[in-house]
């Protein structure tokens, strides 16, 4: 026969500093950074437009690095009238994808050269991805999102484990 259990339930902001440190490992274990995914998909699309293939990345809360195959693109006849015309049938998916237009268009009209323009672009972006890395595994990150979904998804027992 079922046997009803009672026990105290505790929201994230009620718990002890190691029933904390618990839960955010859980947090750290278990939830995803799918915006990385999006961004590095936005970074691939924004680099199409010029036949730039990114042929790889790697990133994580304080560095990043990339490669792309930007010395076997050839841009001939590729002058300022037709690189923004292939600009602006890019269509931005992602946050990402305004801040490589708007670092693009502010660097190409600088000092006229794509690939240049390219690698200032795709530096802003991958800096942006990993303050939003860094951001997303930060304490004030955890507390946010235990925070928000506290009042019918996230409860703990006094150690810091969901119940």
């Amino acid at each position: 026969m079922p046997k009803i259990i009672e026990k105290l339930a505790y929201e994230y902001n009620e718990l002890s500093d190691k029933a904390k440190q618990k839960a955010n490992h859980w947090y750290y274990e278990n939830v995803d950074f799918f915006w990385g995914d999006e961004h590095i998909s936005e970074i691939k699309e924004f680099l199409s437009v010029f036949n730039v293939e990114l042929t790889h990345y790697e990133y994580d809360t304080c560095t990043f690095s990339y490669r792309t195959d930007i010395d076997n693109c050839k841009w001939q006849g590729m002058d300022k009238k037709n690189v923004l015309s292939r600009l602006n049938r890019y269509q931005i998916s992602y946050c990402a994808g305004e801040g490589l237009k708007e670092t693009f268009l502010k660097e190409y009209s600088k000092h006229g050269s794509i690939k240049l323009a390219i690698i200032e672009s795709l530096d802003e972006s991958f800096k942006d991805l990993v303050k939003d890395f860094e951001y997303h595994f930060s304490d004030e990150s955890i507390v946010e999102f235990y925070s928000n979904f506290s009042a019918n998804e996230f409860i703990f027992d006094e150690h810091g484990r969901i119940i």
